[in-house]
């Protein structure tokens, strides 16, 4: 049998995994994080507004403008 990777393309091997860092900071911004979880309120309003709409609907044939 085969081995798989041989079906990779050379160029897609060469490529070099990229690696992270830790850097102390206050904010953190760059990986779209976030340490808090969000208040309950907003939580419940968030499932309510889901509850409220129907998940099995289709986009009109014709959209209208």
């Amino acid at each position: 049998m085969s081995d798989p990777l041989d079906n990779i393309k050379t160029p897609v091997r060469r490529l070099r995994p990229y690696s992270l860092r830790w850097e102390p900071a206050r904010v953190k911004l760059n990986q779209n994080e976030n340490p808090w979880d969000l208040p309950i309120d907003v939580k419940h309003e968030t499932f309510k507004r889901l509850e409220e709409r129907a998940w099995s609907r289709y986009p009109e044939f014709v959209p209208s403008s």
